[in-house]
């Protein structure tokens, strides 16, 4: 967490030095030495289960209790995330993981702004990525615009039935900013190429698309770099 959020990395001896902040905010400076000296990975534990939570959650006493962390990461964990491995969770937006191991050199990755050793596994550097809106989109779309979340189901199955390339109607998934590739979370999303005719359900099928062309774009440029992902390998969801 610190690392993503912080900027802290062990290799630059902790939290950015009170130079690089005062050329953000003197404000940010000042915060420096007020902060923690240093950052744990997963490897650390907080502490133990103590008897009494340990009756209630019907646990063993003692066992460890993980730090904090970010979700994903710690999710990624738990779906078996190895070298050459994509990790993608799917929700309100999206992240996609990867590692590569701390032995290594990892080349800086156009677009991959989170770059940070210890952050999933320890050992080995952390490759994060992701879309700012995904589920949030369908949301937005049933909910919002058309304003009854019952509709979700029905246009999921109005949709699978529509061949691509059956309607001109094209979107772009970057309602809530890009992330990742492009790095701007001013830029909005599109949609082009409606007429009187268009249907609800098309609408749906083209966010779909763009939600997939949007995560085929983060593979690619993941894949870019062999030492991370191969071609050959699965990306496993």
């Amino acid at each position: 967490m610190a690392g993503h959020k912080a900027l802290y990395a062990d290799d630059w001896n902790g939290l950015p030095d009170v130079e690089f902040l005062t050329a953000f905010d003197p404000k940010l400076a000042a915060l420096r030495d007020r902060l923690y000296k240093q950052a744990h990975d997963a490897s650390t534990a907080a502490g133990k289960l103590c008897p009494e939570w340990a009756a209630k959650l019907g646990l063993p006493a003692g066992i460890p209790i993980g730090i904090g962390e970010m979700d994903v990461p710690y999710g990624a964990i738990g779906c078996g995330v190895d070298e050459g491995t994509l990790v993608k969770v799917i929700g309100t937006s999206t992240c996609d993981c990867a590692v590569v191991s701390a032995d290594k050199t990892v080349a800086d990755i156009p677009g991959i702004c989170g770059i940070v050793k210890g952050a999933i596994l320890p050992g080995y550097f952390g490759i994060e990525a992701g879309q700012a809106a995904v589920g949030d989109i369908f949301k937005w779309f049933v909910e919002g615009v058309l304003g009854d979340a019952s509709l979700h189901g029905k246009l999921t199955d109005e949709a699978a039935t529509l061949k691509p390339g059956k309607f001109v109607l094209l979107a772009l998934d970057w309602n809530n900013g890009n992330p990742t590739i492009l790095v701007d979370q001013s830029l909005t999303g599109i949609l082009l190429g409606q007429t009187l005719h268009t249907t609800q359900a098309e609408i749906y099928r083209v966010l779909i698309e763009a939600t997939a062309f949007g995560a085929r774009t983060i593979v690619d440029r993941i894949q870019a770099s062999p030492q991370i992902l191969r071609r050959d390998h699965p990306v496993r969801h």
